[in-house]
């Protein structure tokens, strides 16, 4: 997807999904200024005790913003 001039790309361990899916990561990322980048890292939905809740990312539920936790530039 290209989101205004940056192309971003999401990959989990066995598939490209959609920057839609993670508009909360994708969005501040194609704003970078890098001509090239790749950002190791972890999609996470942290439930209101700050725990990470698996289930909501799984279920990629619209009413939580996932957020990156990155760890590898």
């Amino acid at each position: 997807m290209v989101h205004g001039k940056a192309r971003v790309r999401c990959y989990t361990r066995a598939v490209t999904v959609g920057p839609e899916c993670f508009p909360t990561i994708v969005e501040p990322a194609s704003r970078l200024k890098a001509s090239s980048l790749l950002i190791d890292g972890e999609a996470v939905i942290c439930r209101q005790d700050g725990l990470s809740d698996f289930h909501a990312l799984r279920s990629r539920r619209r009413d939580h913003q996932a957020m990156l936790f990155a760890f590898g530039l």
